[in-house]
């Protein structure tokens, strides 16, 4: 009886054991799901939530601000009072972050809104902007290049 038991919980400890990775991933392909469908993309833009700043709602909204709420022509100081002050400066222009919705493994890019102004800080355009950290793929001076020639395609 005692040995049946032992071989009972061996078997039990193995057979969680190896299905523990496939519940780890099925559990994180699930929060995946559930989370792209939380931020799907929206067509009501909130300030609110803009200046909170939800980047995950902010990547839902981005064709929303670009095509709606900022116009050719508005000024600088209208732009902030509408989406806040800008979270660095990019690209000659402000550069508001956005993260996409979901789980990723390995999630080495970014980007969000990039919006250019002319010298009498009028909007010019309003873009999205996509961005890969080539610092992490970097492993050697020489890979730097590397990955330049097989991400250059990423920059819109």
């Amino acid at each position: 009886m005692n040995q049946s038991r032992r071989v009972l919980i061996f078997c039990s400890c193995f057979v969680l054991l190896l299905l523990s990775p496939l519940l780890a991933i099925l559990s994180l392909s699930a929060y995946g799901r559930f989370d792209e469908w939380r931020y799907r993309p929206a067509s009501e833009f909130s300030e609110a939530r803009w200046k909170k700043p939800d980047l995950k709602y902010r990547y839902s909204v981005l064709q929303e601000v670009i095509d709606h709420q900022i116009q050719p022509g508005m000024t600088a100081s209208n732009v902030k009072s509408r989406l806040g002050d800008p979270d660095s400066f990019a690209d000659g222009g402000w550069q508001y972050e956005a993260r996409r919705s979901g789980w990723h493994f390995l999630d080495w890019q970014g980007g969000g809104l990039v919006i250019r102004f002319s010298e009498q800080n009028i909007v010019v355009a309003a873009k999205r902007n996509h961005w890969i950290d080539y610092t992490i793929i970097r492993t050697s001076p020489s890979s730097e290049s590397l990955a330049r020639r097989l991400f250059r395609w990423t920059r819109i």
